[in-house]
């Protein structure tokens, strides 16, 4: 993301661009950044989506600096308005298109995508017996510190179907806040099978790709896997 200067509003704005072949991830995040706006939810403004034959981009408010803690009730908050949002998909899971069509369109491959990502039988057999226990919502879905600035929380390609203990679990493995904290700022206890099955599907997701969650995510997986299955 660049700042820069716009000469047509004689003001400082960030511009987020892309090449073309990633149009529609950048062209849902326009979209959705409209709708947050109308929903009164924190989010930079969007001023318009832009494009060349070779190159896309957004060009959008510009927003205020960090703080120094990002504290994980602050996350909440500015999220609650989202996960209450009426679906327009009850069927469903994952990153949703600019067409808001979710990646998986059934609870099978869904749960065939996540099963896949262990080799680990009973880690598996665990995620199959707490599958039900998810709700769905639309979730942010890459919450970590550098996507947090102020009160406006950026980079919504990410938007999912998923429940929203998901985007707790993530500011969890990005962050440096317990567990137990994070869990409560979402209302949750971290010995519920709902919490249980956010904080493993999340585990896995986060380990297979790297990113800011990445290597957390993997230490959860080698040392704390037993702690968690033993809450069960």
């Amino acid at each position: 993301m660049l700042e820069c200067y716009d000469y047509r509003t004689n003001r400082h704005v960030f511009v987020k661009y892309n090449t073309q072949n990633r149009r529609f991830r950048l062209l849902k995040e326009y979209l959705w950044l409209k709708r947050l706006q109308t929903e009164h939810i924190a989010a930079p403004l969007p001023l318009r989506f832009y494009e060349t034959e070779t190159n896309c981009a957004i060009v959008l408010s510009t927003v205020t600096a960090p703080s120094k803690t990002i504290y994980p009730q602050q996350v909440f908050k500015q999220l609650y308005k989202l996960y209450t949002l009426p679906l327009s998909n009850n069927t469903g899971w994952g990153h949703l298109r600019a067409d808001e069509s979710p990646r998986w369109k059934t609870d099978e491959t869904a749960l065939h995508f996540y099963c896949a990502l262990s080799t680990n039988e009973p880690v598996k057999k665990i995620i199959q017996s707490l599958w039900n226990e998810r709700q769905r919502s639309y979730i942010h879905g890459d919450l970590h510190r550098a996507n947090i600035c102020g009160r406006s929380i950026l980079d919504w390609e990410g938007v999912s179907l998923a429940d929203p203990y998901e985007d707790a679990a993530r500011f969890f493995f990005a962050s440096q806040f317990p567990e137990a904290s994070c869990a409560a700022a979402w209302g949750a206890n971290i010995h519920e099978p709902r919490w249980v099955c956010a904080m493993l599907l999340t585990a896995l997701e986060s380990a297979a790709w790297l990113g800011p969650r990445q290597e957390q995510a993997q230490h959860f997986l080698e040392r704390s896997l037993p702690l968690l299955c033993n809450r069960l």
